[in-house]
């Protein structure tokens, strides 16, 4: 049944190794390209293994995790549609998940801690939080603002808040997403968990582990009442969502009773959040 609350998305954007932009990472991901490769944007001869998914480009951006997600969200305003202005600011909200924040800036800090001393620029900008909150400040956001923390399914979760958001009426529009960026520290962390490998093959009886990457996706969550007051095109619904204890169990149920859950609607249901 259509209702003036359903979240709709209206607009996608992606800054990926395997594209930059909806359109070529799509391509990429049709043709089957793989941007696996030895690290190029930091010192990791001694990381074993060094192998990881690159953004190519660089533009000194400390912040490398807020800037993919700015990049990311012009993308996706863009093929909204929506200009600043056109949803009312104490109605714009950000859902942005990630599990480093401005890790490169930290890194920084510690490399100048670690050589006597010297400022750093930028510090304010190390929290979690902070890939949001910039966010939110560029495009003019003040409606409500959050940084799910899922590990893997930090930005899936986002998109799943943002349209809570929208069907409660807290906000009328929510740019929500993911954003996360390579460096040591996570490069290095994974592969002390002997996670890691240079090549991705999780079907395969001698897989041996995953391979890192960096890359930010953004959609625009809208109310339906909101999209249609403007002609919007809508690209997909958000009909509803549930969420786990980790791990699928050994069978799949866990799994298989989040997904009966979402599949009675965005209410409340028996046991959702703790599916055994």
């Amino acid at each position: 049944m259509r209702g003036a609350r359903d979240a709709l998305i209206t607009g996608c954007g992606v800054q990926s190794p395997v594209g930059l932009g909806v359109s070529s990472f799509w391509e990429g991901l049709l043709a089957g390209h793989t941007a696996a490769r030895r690290i190029e944007r930091f010192p990791a001869a001694d990381l074993a293994p060094n192998v990881a998914a690159e953004i190519s480009w660089d533009d000194g951006d400390p912040d490398r995790a807020g800037a993919l997600a700015l990049r990311a969200a012009h993308e996706a305003l863009d093929d909204a549609a929506l200009g600043r202005g056109v949803a009312a600011p104490e109605r714009l909200g950000v859902a942005l998940g990630t599990t480093l924040g401005g890790m490169t800036i930290l890194e920084a800090w510690d490399a100048a801690v670690r050589a006597g001393g010297g400022s750093v620029a930028g510090v304010e900008q190390i929290p979690y939080y902070a890939p949001a909150t910039r966010l939110a400040r560029h495009v003019g956001a003040r409606g409500p603002v959050a940084t799910p923390q899922l590990a893997c399914a930090s930005g899936t979760h986002a998109v799943a808040l943002a349209a809570s958001w929208v069907r409660a009426g807290r906000a009328d529009v929510v740019l929500a997403g993911g954003t996360d960026l390579l460096c040591r520290f996570v490069v290095a962390g994974f592969n002390c968990l002997r996670a890691t490998s240079e090549v991705a093959r999780p079907f395969d009886r001698d897989r041996k582990g995953l391979v890192l990457g960096e890359a930010a996706a953004i959609v625009v969550v809208e109310a339906r009442q909101h999209a249609e007051a403007r002609g919007a095109r809508a690209r997909a619904c958000v009909a509803a969502a549930r969420r786990g204890r980790p791990g699928p169990g050994p069978r799949g149920s866990r799994c298989a009773r989040c997904c009966c859950h979402a599949s009675r609607g965005p209410g409340p249901a028996p046991g959702a959040g703790c599916c055994d």
